[in-house]
């Protein structure tokens, strides 16, 4: 039974939990991805940008070396250090601006200044070289200021690269931009899946509980055809309330019986038979649940009913509603004889109650596979042996039950009987069902 209302259930919960973790977790994945792949980039194009702050620096110190070659043409041995050093840079500039063009492969705009840039320079390079080379040629070159010359052109070129430095800048700034943007859409994204998830679980979850109090309702509806409904509703509560334990308690027990019926069953059809029985314990049962009795069992055209097992009544309202539970079985089996009567069912059927009142072991007894929730005890012997002795359209009391019903019922004595099973002779006392007063449920809800 659990696992055809809560398995199927849960494995869909377990589903969508897992779906929204998977969807989480590729979400956050991906998102992480795509932030450490920008965060890569963003750090290409920061060293992309110390790359053109050293060829500045290396652009400037030939520069210097280049001055002093200019201040060394006196003396050979620092020329030809200068000269040597000179070239050295123009090498590194190039090749750092060459390495610089290649890593910033696809950004064409970038990889144009650079080029432009390393044109640039390599000229300076040569023209530095000439204007060398025409100082030495010419006398009148040595009165000229070659820094001046080359000024204007070498503002440009650091100009060039300062451009340089401020695009690879804004592209490291917008592959940021791009990657928290991505970033919070994912998050976004994983948000929305995880309330839409939600909502889907929430309303599962709801129509499951529906479900299930459905099934609920229908299982306490049919455990309503086969248990008393005090019985079902204790157990619909909490199965464990109604365990292996017992304990002692007052009851007051009814024990029914139909004089007639035997002999009925032999000589009608088995359908008659069972319309006839169907509609008779329908009727008790129905009066039995009105005054709050518990229907303990069915044997055969026989009833035991229980007040005060498990509905917590006093002695005396126990005593009271089973008297006038007595009282309308009695007066509606009349009702009963008529109806049968227009039917054609010639069999007169006549009803016979006992009634006691005591101390009584109750409680679930039986195996584990097998339990029925019952009363056992001498005040459940006496009653059944009361209606044994009862004369029919009659009701039998015990002496206990007798004084707990007090004034509310005409009642006399029946004699004393030594009934089987019971020690000492047994006082009798018959309840008339023509009693002055006409009792009804209703009337001892307050007792």
């Amino acid at each position: 039974m659990k696992n055809d209302l809560f398995v199927r259930s849960n494995w869909m919960m377990i589903a969508g939990l897992t779906t929204l973790l998977c969807i989480l977790i590729i979400n956050g994945a991906f998102g992480l991805y795509s932030l450490k792949q920008s965060q890569q980039r963003s750090a290409h194009y920061t060293q992309a940008t110390a790359g053109v702050k050293d060829v500045q620096a290396l652009f400037l110190k030939q520069i210097r070396t280049w001055k002093n070659l200019l201040l060394s043409r006196e003396f050979a041995a620092d020329y030809r250090a200068y000269y040597y050093e000179f070239s050295r840079y123009t090498a590194l500039i190039q090749d750092s601006l060459f390495n610089l063009q290649m890593s910033l492969y696809g950004h064409e705009e970038i990889e144009s200044r650079i080029r432009e840039t390393r044109e640039l320079l390599g000229a300076l390079s040569e023209e530095y070289v000439s204007l060398i080379f025409e100082m030495e040629r010419s006398r009148n070159a040595r009165d000229r200021d070659p820094a001046s010359i080359m000024q204007e052109r070498e503002q440009d070129a650091i100009s060039r690269m300062e451009r340089i430095v401020s695009a690879i800048d804004a592209l490291a700034a917008q592959e940021i931009a791009n990657g928290n943007v991505y970033f919070t859409v994912m998050v976004s994204l994983s948000l929305a899946l995880l309330t839409i998830v939600s909502l889907f679980m929430i309303a599962r979850i709801i129509a499951g509980n529906r479900t299930m109090q459905k099934r609920i309702l229908k299982i306490g509806e049919r455990l309503n055809s086969y248990l008393p409904p005090q019985l079902a509703s204790s157990i619909m509560r909490n199965e464990d309330s109604l365990g292996a334990s017992t304990e002692r308690k007052h009851i007051t027990v009814c024990f029914t019986d139909l004089q007639g019926f035997t002999a009925m069953t032999e000589s009608l059809p088995p359908e008659t038979t069972s319309c006839v029985l169907n509609d008779y314990l329908h009727s008790m049962t129905g009066i039995a649940h009105a005054w709050g009795g518990l229907v303990d069992k069915f044997m055969g055209d026989g009833i035991m009913i229980l007040f005060g097992a498990i509905d917590e009544f006093s002695e005396t309202s126990q005593a009271l509603r089973c008297a006038g539970m007595a009282v309308e079985m009695q007066n509606t089996m009349k009702s009963l004889r008529e109806k049968w009567h227009a039917q054609g069912i010639a069999h007169s059927l006549r009803l016979r109650i006992g009634i006691s009142a005591g101390v009584a072991t109750v409680g679930t007894f039986g195996p584990e596979d097998r339990k029925v929730y019952t009363a056992i005890g001498s005040v459940v012997n006496i009653a059944s042996r009361l209606e044994q002795l009862c004369p029919v359209d009659r009701i039998m009391l015990s002496e206990r039950a007798r004084l707990l019903v007090g004034d509310s019922f005409k009642c006399g004595r029946a004699g004393t009987h030594d009934v089987k099973g019971i020690t000492g002779m047994l006082s009798v006392f018959e309840l008339a069902p023509e009693s002055a007063m006409t009792f009804r449920a209703a009337q001892f809800k307050g007792i």
